[in-house]
């Protein structure tokens, strides 16, 4: 899959991936909701590398950034056709 076919998949302009990476702008909650579908894993967690415990509202660490982050690049590189270490993600952490 080309980083093209990714951006279609999640219903966006492949300059908005871009944008992204490039320029470290956020997506949108809707662009964020399929993201999460595309790379199986929930909104909460592609924000912030927890996910919420079932029936209840509490959220619980899953595990370091680090490796959230390499395996959102493994999961990335099998949807691109791109190798991992071509891959650069960049996380913003905004407390308000």
């Amino acid at each position: 899959m080309t980083a093209s076919e990714f951006a279609r998949l999640v219903g966006v302009t492949p300059t908005a991936v871009w944008n992204w990476e490039k320029n470290s702008i956020t997506p949108r909650r809707p662009a964020l909701e399929q993201i999460a579908k595309v790379l199986g894993v929930s909104v909460p967690f592609l924000l912030t590398g927890e996910e919420e415990s079932k029936g209840t509202n509490e959220v619980r660490p899953v595990r370091s950034v680090a490796a959230i982050l390499e395996d959102a690049k493994a999961k990335l590189a099998e949807a691109t056709g791109f190798p991992p270490d071509r891959i650069k993600l960049n996380v913003q952490f905004i407390t308000e």
